[in-house]
């Protein structure tokens, strides 16, 4: 009777843990990634929130410089991501994203504390991928402000980076490139998610710009190779834009695009990417790519966090559609969360900056012509930035101003920021391409 007994609870303690080892599986795989088939999967997606340690700045004269300078809205990062997360946790789709440039700029204390509220989300049963941005590591702009002095501060670089974020997607991911900070994550069994690192980190002059070295470029091509064999959708991430979003946008923004982005678009493309997600020139759009083949995909761009309109994606993706929503901080609700008016304290800054920008060279206006352009300029930016932007008569009225007094100087490219590109930037059902 003895045997019997032990075995009895034997038998009890097995079937219990079983049924927690279950439980547990089934708690991870809802976590991890919801269903785990391609029909639905929620998604939401932050870019450029330039996270500044509170620690790090006091507001004076240095720091409302750096504001204009950077044209960013530095001192509401940290209470505007707290309205985030609250946001983030409020909805249904589990999946959260953040396309680079998760500092400010690439300060360690901005970077470790970052992480500790991504740690809450995720114990809050969300699940997080980073990937870096130009601003993240080995910046030699990373300090301290103080009334009116700048301290420097420590930064990070590429492993203290993987390291501070190992526990959103670095640590998870099936596959590491050995050339870049890329990664390939498996969301579900019919998902994965390749976050690319495409920026160049200059070690001589700390210097950043977009850049795919051929070592990532073949890493890639292993990668979306396996993905085909298996029958594995990908979805990419990455800081920098491969697509133009505008008419002339490469050469008028030079460094908004990673450098030879026509060839990147059609190799991803041909290799049977449909989706990327990007951030870094602060706008909310979305343009549909075409390579030579006729292998087509979206890069949806996410504006920043701390710029007009503070604004982030959720993503509705089934087998053959993409739902895009566009979603905002700056309503009146969350405003008060906050304390101040996000909107207008941005306005008010990207017209000092467009001041500040059209004094030096190649505009060299004097103070009067600035004044008077500065708010039009700022304006077509702002456009840009909310996405479905229309045309504005003002522009016209200003470059006919500028012709008028023989100024010297190309402001053409205020036209290009309204011409949006096909399909809608903000709620849109986008039509996937067939494989």
């Amino acid at each position: 009777m003895k045997k019997i007994g032990k075995r009895l609870q034997i038998l009890c303690v097995g079937s219990i843990i079983c049924s927690c080892l279950v439980a547990a599986a089934l708690f991870y795989s809802c976590r991890k990634g919801g269903k785990s088939s391609s029909d639905h999967l929620g998604l939401i997606v932050f870019s450029d929130i330039h996270y500044l340690a509170p620690g790090l700045m006091t507001k004076g004269k240095t720091f409302n410089r750096y504001q204009v300078a950077s044209g960013r809205l530095a001192e509401l990062s940290a209470p505007l991501w707290s309205v985030a997360s609250s946001q983030i946790l409020s909805y249904k789709e589990n999946i959260v994203l953040i396309c680079g440039d998760l500092s400010n700029n690439g300060e360690r204390q901005s970077h470790v504390e970052f992480a500790q509220s991504l740690r809450e989300l995720e114990r809050s049963g969300k699940w997080v991928f980073v990937v870096p941005g130009n601003n993240d590591i080995q910046n030699s702009r990373a300090e301290a402000y103080r009334g009116d002095t700048l301290f420097p501060v420590s930064t990070v670089n590429k492993n203290d980076f993987a390291f501070i974020y190992s526990e959103f997607g670095y640590g998870e991911a099936i596959s590491r490139d050995s050339s870049s900070l890329s990664y390939v994550a498996r969301i579900n069994r019919d998902n994965w998610l390749m976050a690319l690192d495409l920026t160049y980190y200059d070690p001589a002059t700390s210097q950043t710009k977009g850049a795919v070295k051929q070592e990532t470029v073949d890493w890639i091509a292993q990668q979306l190779d396996k993905a085909k064999k298996q029958k594995i959708r990908v979805i990419g991430m990455s800081h920098y834009g491969v697509v133009e979003h505008f008419d002339k946008q490469k050469s008028m923004f030079p460094t908004s695009l990673v450098e030879d982005h026509r060839s990147l678009a059609n190799f991803l493309a041909d290799k049977g990417v449909h989706i990327l997600f990007t951030g870094h020139f602060h706008a909310m759009d979305i343009t549909r790519f075409s390579s030579l083949n006729r292998n087509e995909f979206f890069e949806i761009e996410t504006g920043a966090m701390i710029a007009s309109p503070f604004g982030f994606r959720r993503i509705e993706l089934e087998e053959t559609k993409m739902h895009v929503f566009t979603e905002s901080l700056a309503d009146e609700k969350r405003i008060n969360s906050v304390g101040y008016d996000p909107d207008s304290l941005y306005r008010k800054l990207m017209t000092s900056t467009c001041v500040s920008l059209l004094r030096r060279p190649p505009y060299s206006f004097n103070e009067l012509l600035s004044e008077l352009t500065a708010p039009v300029v700022a304006e077509a930016m702002i456009a840009h930035y909310k996405g479905d932007e229309k045309p504005n008569p003002s522009v016209e009225a200003i470059i006919r101003m500028l012709k008028s007094l023989n100024v010297k100087t190309d402001m053409e490219y205020l036209h290009s920021l309204y011409l949006d590109l096909p399909p809608k930037d903000n709620r849109v059902i986008l039509e996937l391409p067939a494989d």
